[in-house]
């Protein structure tokens, strides 16, 4: 789960889909683009409770915790694999 509000993106973690790679990417390029900024932009913390969210939190989980406003506006992204 990743949470960046400056470009109102919200990426949903599925199991074994190559999120954690797709994480790591995204925060690589947003610390070379924001380097003067918090790590904090990119957040993994349930905004409600302030405290540690699960990396594999659910899209209802994600929506409860950043609340409905910002889960509404915001282009929400996964990936999924497919078998065979």
């Amino acid at each position: 789960m990743l949470i960046v509000p400056k470009f109102n993106l919200i990426f949903v973690h599925i199991p074994k889909t190559g999120g954690k790679s797709f994480s790591r990417c995204v925060q690589k390029h947003y610390n070379k683009l924001f380097p003067n900024e918090l790590k904090q932009s990119l957040l993994r913390y349930d905004l409600i409770n302030n405290r540690p969210m699960e990396t594999h939190s659910t899209a209802s989980e994600i929506r409860t915790a950043v609340g409905e406003t910002f889960y509404k506006k915001a282009n929400k992204i996964c990936f999924v694999r497919m078998l065979s």
